[in-house]
């Protein structure tokens, strides 16, 4: 079980700096640190510019990334991957993907594989 001593309450959700990463085949794509995100009903809600934001599901251990152009959601448990492009309105539902979630006090990891191409996305919390 995760102990989340590190969020701080503020109004109806907490607020947490994090440090963010994305790493994709061994290079860094992302490393975003000492960014604010939101806490709620253990999700966490980062939200990387204003088109662009980032939740992570701990109870149901899923990913979701959404901008206007896609919706990115992998199911860590199931490991399914589900992929909309919002304007071609094209989409993969439930394609089986290589993925890892792994939790701590201070570190989520989430691995994944997209045929050749390994991602790693690693958040820390401060």
């Amino acid at each position: 079980m995760l102990c989340y001593s590190f969020l701080e309450k503020r109004g109806d959700y907490i607020k947490k700096v994090i440090n963010w990463q994305l790493i994709s085949n061994n290079n860094e794509v992302i490393n975003n640190k000492c960014v604010e995100c939101e806490f709620q009903n253990n999700i966490i809600e980062y939200k990387e510019d204003k088109f662009t934001i980032n939740i992570i599901d701990l109870n149901k251990n899923i990913y979701k990334r959404e901008n206007e152009e896609f919706i990115f959601e992998i199911d860590f448990n199931n490991r399914l991957l589900n992929y909309k492009l919002k304007k071609e309105e094209l989409s993969i539902e439930n394609a089986q993907v290589d993925a890892e979630i792994i939790k701590s006090d201070t570190l989520i990891h989430l691995k994944y594989s997209l045929g050749e191409e390994k991602k790693e996305i690693i958040i820390q919390l401060l």
